[in-house]
């Protein structure tokens, strides 16, 4: 009786320890680094401001992967929307995709902007 105790204490330390690892990676992870970022832009109004203004990004190559810096991009990304092109465009129109998948310890970005109708 006092090994199953043991065994079945053991199992319960080793599963909270499994999901607390589980928990730690589904965060943003630092150790991967930013490889590319691509656009997806249906508005060609749009997708022209950004290419014009592509080097103030705030994704810069090799950057940690960081929740801040896609904050600051939908920022400066509806600034410029609302400036240049249309000033109802709203921060909702922006989405991220983001792939850890391609390159090892690397990620991706696509920027996904939706016209708006």
């Amino acid at each position: 009786m006092k090994i199953n105790r043991i065994f079945f204490s053991t199992v319960i330390v080793a599963c909270i320890g499994t999901l607390g690892q589980a928990k730690a990676q589904s965060n943003f992870n630092p150790e991967y680094k930013l490889d590319r970022v691509v656009y997806n832009i249906s508005d060609d109004k749009i997708r022209e401001v950004l290419e014009n203004e592509k080097e103030k990004t705030a994704f810069k190559k090799a950057q940690s992967l960081n929740k801040q810096t896609f904050k600051k991009e939908i920022e400066r990304i509806e600034s410029l929307v609302k400036l240049k092109v249309n000033p109802n465009f709203d921060k909702n129109q922006i989405k991220f995709q983001v792939d850890t998948t391609s390159v090892k310890n690397r990620f991706s970005v696509v920027t996904l902007i939706a016209k708006n109708d």
